[in-house]
């Protein structure tokens, strides 16, 4: 962590944009904090401080991104509860063909996710923002906040276990528009659009 600070800067961070707070984590030390539990800690203080600052200072919309997932279909989902296998992309060219990576691979574990998401009912964050699954996927909790992952311009997977009804996996970004009400209160929708494939 002090390499990549000191060659990039913060590894979390929040800004305002149009009334809409932003809060970048670095959701690694969600993911697995084994060896950096200080810095886990630190940053999930901090967290509940930018969201106290935002709550506090009205933001229209509350938004959180970080490279995994917090979850794939449910805030209260645990490994075992992940049956799906996205296999390895052909592009991959592996040696026998088969294998893949588990679902459970891409969330965060509920032990760590928990906390997070106590937080994030509580300071009512409208949407997390993330990677990772290199699919897409659009998610609710049972509070109303958005977990959704979007796939990668790299490789895409395209998981077993998730249901054929979601967005295609393909290659693309995702826009998200915002506007903020009379009231104060933001809305906001988003769209995937597909990036265009060489010809």
């Amino acid at each position: 962590m002090e390499r990549f600070t000191a060659a990039f800067g913060d590894d979390f961070l929040a800004f305002w944009v149009h009334g809409t707070y932003n809060i970048v984590l670095n959701t690694a030390l969600f993911a697995n904090p084994t060896g950096a539990m200080d810095l886990y800690q630190q940053q999930l203080v901090w967290l509940e401080e930018r969201l106290q600052y935002a709550q506090r200072n009205d933001a229209a919309n509350i938004f959180v991104f970080g490279h995994h997932p917090w979850f794939l279909y449910k805030e209260d989902e645990k490994k075992e509860d992940l049956q799906g296998l996205s296999p390895y992309p052909m592009e991959w060219n592996m040696q026998g063909g088969a294998g893949g990576f588990p679902d459970s691979y891409f969330h965060i574990p509920i032990q760590y996710r928990a906390r997070v998401m106590d937080l994030f009912r509580l300071y009512q964050v409208d949407a997390a923002f993330s990677g990772h699954f290199h699919q897409n996927l659009v998610s609710k909790t049972s509070f109303g906040m958005d977990m959704i992952m979007t796939s990668s311009l790299s490789m895409v997977f395209e998981s077993t276990g998730k249901p054929k009804d979601f967005e295609p996996s393909v290659r693309g970004n995702r826009v998200v528009e915002c506007e903020v009400e009379e009231t104060g209160r933001g809305r906001f929708s988003h769209r995937f659009e597909l990036l265009e494939e060489d010809s």
